[in-house]
């Protein structure tokens, strides 16, 4: 006998991943922009919910290098790969009052009477030089900027405290304080900024992209049995101790829309243009339950696994995922691919075979393994 053990895809119209640079993509929803790596990994790395807000824009050109704005800030990418945050308040400050004025290296408020910082509401004051002091914190202002972080999130007050339309606000590097009599507010310099700098920021449709959820990108330990990878890796070997699996992997393709099977029907066979493990999305493994010459192979008995089994993915370091069965299902041979290798808003594994009774050509239906990695 032999197994057909995969779906076909024609029906999905994605666009697989390069093979060589896979890179997680996601939908925000609720700016209808893509989030994707080098900010996505920065975002993640760096309380991006706090830090930055969702993105606004498109991947635009900002001074010759890759950038993206942000509700609360902006980020560019460097030549090296690196990822830093720019000056947005610094930057939106400059555009609204033109020029700044520099006095002992310190930006003093410009003329303009509206967001671009009048003059302060408080008593002038001058140092032993007859210049103004260096802004501080506002005294009205401390608790809020403690509650954003302070200096590692704000940086440096780059003006004084002011009032305008009933609202007290106050300018730092990186960002603005709004505190108005109903409470205060983080104002979205980033958004501000990409307006001005008439960035690039209509929404785009979703596609098969799946929906960005800050919720999904937590820090997995495993449970000891392996070293746990800290990022996305390739995998070279997958167990199933509770079955007795413990088998080589082998790269699987899309071809004209066709999930193709192992070559090896000893081996498992992950699809590479789906997902990578480590990149908070469902990865996808094929196997087939017996074969032509060979009898039963590598998931003869997959569908023996049990809700809260182990299953191991492993990189070619040994280091890997460790996952923990949640169902297994039994479904029939024409169920909708897309139900089965689609995001599924966690990191997840499933692993696919034949199941049901063999009709002399192929099997009626397929076992659905879905874990979730711990």
């Amino acid at each position: 006998m032999t197994c057909v053990a995969l779906l076909v895809a024609a029906c999905l119209g994605f666009a697989p991943a390069s093979a060589m640079n896979p890179s997680p993509s996601f939908y925000v929803e609720s700016t209808g922009q893509i989030l994707a790596d080098p900010f996505l990994g920065f975002w993640i790395e760096n309380d991006g919910n706090r830090m930055l807000g969702m993105p606004v824009s498109d991947v635009v050109d900002l001074g010759g290098r890759p950038a993206q704005y942000f509700q609360y800030g902006v980020l560019v990418a460097k030549a090296n790969g690196s990822v830093s945050r720019i000056k947005a308040g610094s930057d939106l400050l400059d555009a609204l009052r033109g020029d700044p004025t520099i006095i002992d290296g310190r930006r003093t408020p410009g003329p303009r009477t509206t967001q671009a910082a009048p003059q302060p509401d408080t008593p002038g004051q001058t140092n032993v030089s007859g210049l103004p002091p260096a802004p501080t914190v506002d005294a009205e202002l401390v608790p809020y900027w403690q509650q954003w972080g302070g200096a590692s999130l704000l940086g440096e007050p780059i003006s004084l405290a002011y009032r305008h339309d009933g609202i007290r606000s106050q300018w730092f590097e990186f960002g603005r304080i709004d505190h108005s009599p109903t409470g205060a507010s983080l104002a979205e310099v980033g958004l501000e900024l990409a307006r001005q700098s008439h960035a690039a920021m209509t929404p785009v449709e979703q596609g098969n992209l799946p929906i960005f959820d800050p919720t999904r990108f937590v820090d997995f330990a495993g449970d000891g049995a392996i070293a746990n990878a800290s990022g996305p890796f390739d995998p070279v070997r997958l167990r199933i101790p509770s079955i007795g699996v413990d088998a080589e992997i082998e790269i699987t393709t899309v071809v004209d829309g066709v999930m193709t099977n192992p070559v090896d029907p000893w081996n498992a066979g992950w699809y590479e243009s789906f997902s990578r493990p480590g990149e908070w999305t469902n990865t996808v493994i094929a196997g087939h339950r017996d074969w032509w010459g060979y009898g039963p192979v590598v998931f003869w008995k997959l569908g023996n696994v049990q809700s809260g089994d182990k299953i191991y993915l492993l990189g070619a370091d040994s280091a890997g995922a460790t996952y923990i069965v949640d169902s297994v299902q039994v479904v029939p041979r024409t169920v909708d691919p897309q139900t089965i290798i689609t995001d599924v808003g966690y990191e997840a594994l499933t692993l696919i075979t034949c199941g049901g009774q063999w009709t002399g050509t192929e099997y009626t239906d397929r076992i659905i393994v879905r874990a979730y990695r711990v």
